[in-house]
C-alpha cells in the first residue's frame, strides 16, 4: 500500500520534523507538494484571542502542504497593463493541512484533498518543477566555477545532468551566468571598485580621463610589475589597438615588448573612446610620466596616422617603423581595387606586388632602386599607381624597407603580428564577455599569468640540462643567455663559413670582411659588427664567433646586450611611485569647421539627430513645448534676424531679476553627488560610461544609409484620440480662415494699387510678398503657409512659468529674445 493512500483525516504526527520527513517520502511516489500557508507558535501565542499558550518547541500551529497548481493566480497588474504570463496555479484542489492539538500535543490532518485536477501528473512533469531543479552545494559550486571560466552552458548542462542528476534547462544556466556577470547598470560601479583596488598600490598607475560632461573618455592601467618589465626589456615597443572588446565602444590599446625568452609581454594598456592623435597621445603621455621612455629605441605600429603622430611625440628618442605585413596588405588592397571602373590585368597586379615586395626586402640599394624605378613607371598623373607609390610609400621608404631599418635593434620584430596574436588570445579568453569590469579583471589576470610563466620557465631551465654539446669557446657564454637567444646563435653557427676573406684596416681598427653583395666591418676588439644579425639582436654574429675560434679565445660573458640574459631581470628592478593623478579632464580639440555646404549639412544633421534622440524621451506636453521653441528659432534664422537666447532662474520673490544659470561642472557634481552603495577612495563613481553607437546597416541597393527610408511615403498617425481630433479640426478651421483673410488682404492691396498708381511704391513695401502670402490657386504655397501657422507658438505655450521666464528687457525688432526651455 502506498503512503499516499495510507493518509486519512485526523491522522496524527508527533512533530514538524516527522511531517517534513513524511512529505519527502511522498515525493518518491511522483507526488510533489510545496509548503503553503503556515502559522508559527509565536504568532499564535501573540494573538490575544487565543486563551491557550502553546509550547514553542512545536514550531508551528498550522502547516499546509499543497500542489504547486493549487488555488488561483492573483494578478498584481494595474488596468491589465501587464503582459501575458504563464503561471503555476490552476485551481487544483490537492492540499494537506496539519493543525496542532494543544491537548494531545500532536499534529492532526484536518483537510485532506488528494485528487489532482486540471493538470497532468507524471514523473517527467514533476522533474520540471522549480524545486526539483535546485542543485546541491557541490553542483552549484561546479556550475558557477565553470561559467566564470567561460565554459559553454550546453556542455555544463550535460555534465550536471550526468554527474549530479540536475534537471536544468538552458535558461537556468543563462540566468546563473547573468547573475555572475551582473547587471549592465552596475558595470561602471564594479569597474570603479576594481580600479580602486589596483590604485591602493602606489606603484601602480591607474588613471581615468573624462570629458567636461563627466563621460569617461579613457582608462589607463599599468601595474608595478609591468613598469619593472619595461625598464629592463623596453628597447623595442609595439603599439596597436583592437575593437569589440566590451560594450561601451572603447578601443583597447596595448604596449608590448619582447622579453629574453622571445615572448611578447604587455607593459601597459588603455581604453580610449575616440581613436584620435590627441586621445592616444594623452594616454602615452601618462606612460611617459611614469616610465623612462629614453630606453625605447624602436617603436612599431601599422600605418595609422594617429598612432604614428602620438608615438613620435611621446617617444622622442625612438625611431618609428611600419609593420611590413600591413604595408604589403595595404598595397595588395589598393592595386586590386578597380581604377576608373576598370580592373588592372591580374598578371600585372601580381608583378606590381612582386616588385614592391622586392623593394621591401631588398638587401642592396641597387635592388631597391630597380624595383622603385619599375613601380614609378606605372602610369602618370594624379590617381595613377605610380603617384600612389611615390606619394604614400617611397617618400617614407625608411619606415618600411629592410634597408631603412638595417641599423636598428629590432630584435627581429618587423611586424606587429606578435601583438595581433596577443589580441587574438585576449578575445579567445574573453569570449562573449562584454562587461567592462570583467574585461579589466581578465586583462589583469592575463598579465599576471604571463609574468608568472616567466618565473616558472626560469625554474624549469635550472633543473633541466641540455644533452647537446656546445663549442668550448661558447659554452660559458651560452649558459648565461636564454635558450631563445642561444637558438639564434646556433643558426649563425650553421651558416658560418670555414674561412672568410678579410682585410685589417689599422687606422679604423676594423676588419673588412668581403661578402658576395657587401663588405662587413668588424671591430678589431670583436665587440661589434655591421652585419644585420648583430644590429638586430645585439648578439655575437658569425663573424665575431669566427674570429674568436680563429684566435682561440672565449666569447666573454656579459660583453653583449643584457636583454638576453637567462634571468628575470625585473625582480631586481626598482620603480618609483606613480606621479599621475587618478583622474583628469580631457577636453576635445576644437576642430576648424569646413565652409562647404555639404560638410555643414552633415554636422547639423548629426547635432539635430542627437537632439531628436533626447527629445523623443520627453513627456508629450514637454515635447510639444520644446519643439515649438526650436521651430521659432528656425523661423528667425530663415528671416535672417539675430538671436538673443537667455536662460533665467525662476525666483518667486522678484521674477524680473535676470540670473544666468550655468550647468554644474564635473567637479561640483562629484562633490555634491549622493552616497552610493559603495564608497571609493577615488572620485570615479560619479562618472558614467559612454554609450556605444549602434551600427547602422547599409541598404544593399542604395549608396546612402537613409536613401531608402527617405523615399518611403510618410503615413499619418492612426492612434489619434477624440479630443486630439477635435483640437486638430478646430485648428484647421482657424488656419483656413487666416488663409482666406490673407488672400483678401492681398486682393485689396492690389485693387488699391491699380486705383492709385502713385501709391504703388509705398504699397509694395507694406504688402506681403507672394512667397509669404499663400494663394488658394497655389496648393503648395497654401500648405507651406498653413504649416508655418500650425507651428506658431501660442500664448498658452509661452506662459509656462515653471519651465522658463522671458527676459525682462524689452527686445528690439532686430534682436528678438527667445525663451529657453529649462531642462531639469
Amino acid at each position: 500500500m502506498s503512503l499516499l493512500k495510507s493518509l486519512a483525516l485526523n491522522q496524527t504526527f508527533d512533530s514538524n520534523s516527522e511531517i517534513v520527513e513524511f512529505i519527502k517520502q511522498l515525493e518518491t511516489e511522483n507526488v510533489y507538494l510545496r509548503r503553503g500557508h503556515c502559522e508559527s507558535i509565536s504568532s499564535y501565542n501573540n494573538d490575544r484571542r487565543n486563551q491557550i499558550i502553546v509550547d514553542e518547541k512545536f514550531e508551528f500551529k498550522r502547516i499546509q502542504y499543497m500542489c504547486p497548481h493549487f488555488g488561483t493566480h492573483k494578478s498584481r497588474s494595474e488596468k491589465g497593463s501587464r503582459l501575458n504570463q504563464n503561471v503555476m496555479p490552476n485551481n487544483c484542489p490537492v492540499q494537506i493541512r496539519f493543525v496542532l492539538n494543544p491537548v494531545s500535543e500532536k499534529f492532526e490532518i484536518k483537510v485532506l484533498e488528494l485528487e489532482h485536477k486540471f493538470h497532468p501528473v507524471s514523473a517527467e512533469h514533476v522533474k520540471t518543477y522549480a524545486r526539483k531543479r535546485h542543485m546541491n552545494d557541490e553542483a552549484l559550486s561546479f556550475a558557477n566555477g565553470a561559467l566564470s571560466a567561460g565554459a559553454q552552458p550546453t556542455k555544463i548542462r550535460k555534465i550536471l545532468q550526468e554527474k549530479f542528476g540536475s534537471n536544468l534547462i538552458s535558461k537556468d544556466l543563462i540566468n546563473m551566468k547573468q547573475k555572475l556577470i551582473g547587471n549592465l547598470e552596475d558595470d561602471w560601479s564594479n569597474a570603479v571598485g576594481f580600479l580602486d583596488s589596483l590604485q591602493q598600490d602606489p606603484n601602480n598607475v591607474v588613471k581615468v580621463l573624462h570629458d567636461p560632461e563627466g563621460e569617461v573618455t579613457a582608462i589607463f592601467v599599468q601595474l608595478e610589475k609591468q613598469r619593472k618589465l619595461y625598464k629592463m626589456y623596453g628597447k623595442v615597443v609595439e603599439v596597436d589597438g583592437t575593437y569589440k572588446i566590451e560594450q561601451a565602444g572603447f578601443a583597447l590599446y596595448h604596449l608590448l615588448i619582447e622579453d629574453n625568452n622571445g615572448d611578447g609581454q604587455p607593459v601597459a594598456f588603455f581604453f580610449i573612446r575616440e581613436e584620435t592623435t590627441e586621445a592616444i597621445s594623452e594616454c602615452l603621455r601618462i606612460f611617459a610620466e611614469n616610465n623612462d621612455v629614453s630606453i625605447t629605441k624602436v617603436t612599431i605600429s601599422d600605418k595609422d596616422c594617429a598612432e604614428i603622430a602620438a608615438l613620435e611625440n611621446c617617444f622622442p628618442h625612438a625611431v618609428h617603423i611600419l609593420c611590413q605585413f600591413h604595408a604589403l596588405k595595404a598595397v595588395d588592397v589598393y592595386v586590386k581595387k578597380p581604377k576608373d571602373g576598370e580592373r588592372v590585368d591580374k598578371e600585372k597586379i601580381h608583378y606590381i606586388i612582386k616588385q614592391f615586395r622586392a623593394a621591401l626586402y631588398a638587401e642592396t640599394q641597387a635592388d631597391f632602386e630597380t624595383a622603385k624605378a619599375y613601380l614609378l613607371k606605372q602610369g602618370s598623373g594624379p590617381g595613377s599607381i605610380a603617384a600612389y607609390f611615390e606619394n604614400n610609400w617611397f617618400n617614407i621608404a625608411d619606415k618600411w624597407s629592410n634597408l631603412g631599418r638595417r641599423n636598428l635593434p629590432t630584435f627581429g620584430n618587423n611586424t606587429t603580428n606578435r601583438l595581433e596574436r596577443f589580441h587574438h588570445t585576449i578575445k579567445d579568453v574573453l569570449q562573449k564577455t562584454k562587461r567592462l569590469s570583467e574585461v579589466l579583471r581578465n586583462l589583469i589576470d592575463i598579465v599576471l599569468i604571463r609574468l608568472s610563466d616567466r618565473q616558472l620557465k626560469l625554474r624549469i631551465r635550472e633543473v633541466k640540462f641540455s644533452k647537446k654539446e656546445k663549442h668550448p669557446l661558447l659554452k660559458k657564454f651560452a649558459d648565461t643567455i636564454s635558450p631563445f637567444a642561444w637558438g639564434h646563435l646556433e643558426a649563425e653557427l650553421k651558416i658560418m663559413k670555414a674561412n672568410y676573406n678579410y682585410v685589417l684596416n689599422e687606422e679604423s681598427s676594423t676588419y673588412h670582411i668581403v661578402s658576395r653583395y657587401t663588405t662587413y666591418k668588424l671591430k678589431q676588439d670583436l665587440t661589434g659588427c655591421t652585419c644585420k644579425f648583430f644590429l638586430d639582436f645585439l648578439l655575437p654574429c658569425r663573424h665575431i664567433i669566427y674570429f674568436h675560434i680563429k684566435e682561440n679565445t672565449e666569447v666573454p660573458v656579459g660583453s653583449f646586450s643584457h636583454h638576453w640574459l637567462n634571468e628575470c631581470l625585473e625582480n631586481d628592478a626598482v620603480v618609483s611611485a606613480s606621479v599621475s593623478s587618478p583622474s583628469g579632464v580631457q577636453r576635445p580639440k576644437k576642430t576648424r569647421l569646413r565652409a562647404t555646404g555639404k560638410s555643414q549639412y552633415i554636422m547639423a544633421t548629426n547635432v539635430f539627430r542627437s537632439m531628436a534622440d533626447t527629445m523623443s524621451g520627453l513627456a508629450a506636453s514637454d515635447f510639444e513645448f520644446q519643439l515649438h521653441f526650436f521651430i521659432n528659432i528656425h523661423k528667425l534664422m530663415k528671416e535672417g534676424k539675430p538671436l538673443r537666447v537667455m536662460e533665467e532662474e525662476k525666483q518667486e520673490t522678484d521674477p524680473s531679476i535676470n540670473l544666468l544659470v550655468d550647468s554644474p561642472t564635473v567637479a561640483e557634481r562629484i562633490e555634491t553627488s549622493t552616497a552610493s552603495t559603495k564608497v571609493f577612495s577615488q572620485p570615479w563613481a560619479s562618472l558614467r560610461l559612454p554609450v556605444a553607437p549602434v551600427k547602422r546597416g547599409r541598404p544593399k541597393q542604395d549608396k546612402g544609409y537613409f536613401t531608402a527610408y527617405k523615399k518611403k511615403s510618410k503615413t499619418t498617425r492612426d492612434d489619434v484620440s477624440v479630443v486630439d481630433q477635435e483640437r486638430m479640426n478646430e485648428e484647421r478651421m482657424f488656419e483656413q480662415e487666416e488663409a482666406r483673410a490673407l488672400e483678401q488682404e492681398q486682393v485689396d492691396h492690389q485693387s488699391e494699387s491699380y486705383a492709385d498708381p502713385a501709391s504703388s511704391v509705398s504699397c509694395s513695401n507694406e504688402c506681403v510678398s507672394s512667397a509669404d502670402s499663400p494663394s488658394l490657386n497655389n496648393r503648395s504655397t497654401l500648405i507651406a503657409a498653413l504649416s508655418d501657422h500650425e507651428y506658431a507658438m501660442t500664448p498658452k505655450m509661452l506662459s509656462k512659468k515653471d519651465t522658463c521666464l522671458i527676459a525682462s528687457a524689452v527686445p528690439t525688432s532686430d534682436s528678438p529674445a527667445i525663451p529657453v526651455p529649462a531642462f531639469d
